[in-house]
């Protein structure tokens, strides 16, 4: 059974730990504090494990050092970073303690084997996944294949728990995704300053499909990100680590840039006279951005070739979600060039490497910071959200009575459609306008196409027009009913 050998391996793994600290124990014991032994190295680099390590590596080999050296190499693979006596003893316990858990787990697998009825086998399987809840938050010693098996247990632990719970209230189901719907997208009116739209509660539950298929898939986009980068970081390879690190400095970049770009105005005037004095400079790095990220793609591309020469097959597949991720997260403030875009970004790759450094991944904490961050994302995709249920923000072509927009000038000659000009072209990069013509008029109504529908209130439509001009493009909002 794959799943006991796994567990086999892991306690043949950690008693081969438990042995190589009471081999280094020993030596502790047996040498004395003349400069140049192993036990004054210790002393000397203040019993941390990489600077002790790093020290016998450039010492005079002899047996001693050399069978040193192998032993922090393992110690160090299990993240113990401190050799003094007292955490060494604290080490041996807490292995001693995994070791009969993993064993409990063996009897449980064998008990499910020897089971006769499927209420035995949910019983046992559920006793299973409720210990490995709790044998990954006592244990403190993986290796990146045995941390890989116990957060897949957790996670299908709590997704089973969660399916349950759906099952059990499969009928308050509408009334929730009605309240996700009505969450997802308020936050664009809010922004907005729109009425909420007085319509059919089956749009809002519409909504809330979307917005709950949008955030799952959020949700575990973070928590693999997380995750890889944390496997990563546990490599210990100051190259790839350096690497990555240079890579998101260079989307960092890439992102100021465009933030300086789209806040210049508020900037003050010196600043503003910089950009104008290299207007032409500053459009020769717009138009070669994507190089910028070409390089990006290179970098990583390297990372996984490293990984590919070391056969480490499941950091490759680390390296590309960490790509997949960060590039996504590029995409999305290029559409949304906000500080508060910008600033929950920076806040998440800051947090997500506080967390890569822990001894073990901590999952608790990650889940707390991916709600966090699905929370503000809802400032980002609620007028997406509301555009695909169809409750607000869609363009469409409406027949308007004159005398609702006569004072706003909207019904010039200049605005009728060119049927010979692509009106609904793009205006940057950025942003995809759809532009608003007059497709027909006469003295009582004037028919508009690519009117965006901003929201609507009790017949009442609150539009949006945007015409297309040679420098500056005329946008008037209004409201009117629809017959």
């Amino acid at each position: 059974m794959r799943e006991v050998k796994l567990i086999e391996n892991e306690i043949l793994d950690l008693k081969d730990f438990l042995n190589k600290i009471d081999r280094l124990e020993d030596i502790l014991n047996e040498d004395n504090l003349n400069e140049g032994n192993v036990n004054f190295i210790f002393q000397d680099n203040n019993y941390k494990t990489s600077k002790v390590l790093k020290k016998l590596n450039s010492h005079k080999l002899n047996k001693k050092i050399d069978e040193t050296t192998k032993i922090l190499d393992i110690l160090l693979k299990f993240n113990v970073l401190n050799l003094r006596p007292e955490n060494l003893k604290k080490a041996k316990e807490n292995i001693n303690k995994q070791i009969k858990l993993l064993n409990t787990q063996i009897d449980l697998l064998a008990k499910k084997e020897e089971a006769s009825s499927i209420n035995d086998l949910k019983k046992i399987g559920n006793s299973f996944l409720e210990n490995e809840v709790f044998l990954y938050e006592k244990g403190y010693y993986y290796t990146k294949e045995s941390i890989g098996f116990h957060l897949g247990k957790i996670f299908n632990y709590h997704l089973t728990k969660f399916g349950r719970c759906i099952l059990k209230n499969i009928l308050s189901l509408t009334p929730i995704f009605i309240f996700i719907g009505f969450a997802s997208v308020l936050p664009y009116f809010l922004a907005e300053n729109l009425p909420i739209p007085s319509i059919d509660n089956v749009y809002f539950a519409y909504a809330g499909i979307w917005g709950a298929l949008i955030f799952s898939y959020t949700f575990l986009l973070l928590i693999l990100y997380m995750y890889s980068n944390f496997c990563i970081y546990r490599t210990r390879n100051k190259f790839i680590i350096y690497a990555k690190l240079t890579l998101w400095i260079l989307i960092l970049c890439v992102m100021i840039y465009f933030l300086a770009l789209n806040y210049h105005t508020h900037f003050p005037e010196f600043f503003q006279q910089f950009l104008e004095e290299n207007e032409k400079k500053l459009n020769l790095l717009f138009e070669n951005i994507i190089y910028i990220i070409y390089t990006y793609m290179a970098g990583y591309a390297v990372i996984a070739i490293i990984f590919l020469l070391k056969k480490e097959i499941s950091y490759i597949l680390s390296t590309y979600a960490i790509f997949s991720f960060e590039l996504i997260c590029l995409m999305i403030f290029l559409k949304n060039p906000t500080f508060l875009v910008f600033s929950s970004i920076m806040a998440l790759m800051f947090f997500n490497y506080v967390l890569s450094r822990e001894k073990k991944f901590d999952y608790k904490i990650s889940v707390g910071l991916t709600v966090i961050f699905i929370l503000l994302s809802f400032i980002i995709t609620a007028p997406n959200i509301a555009r695909m249920s169809h409750i607000a923000n869609h363009y469409g072509d409406f027949w308007i009575d004159n005398k609702e927009i006569k004072d706003l000038n909207i019904t010039d000659d200049s605005f009728i459609c060119d049927k010979n000009k692509d009106k609904n072209n793009t205006e940057n990069v950025l942003n995809t306008i759809k532009y608003t013509c007059i497709l027909y008029k006469d003295q009582n109504r004037t028919k508009f196409s690519n009117l965006l529908v901003r929201t609507e209130k009790n017949g009442e439509y609150f539009f949006r027009a945007t015409f297309k001009g040679d420098i500056i493009d005329k946008k008037e909002d209004f409201k009117a009913p629809i017959k």
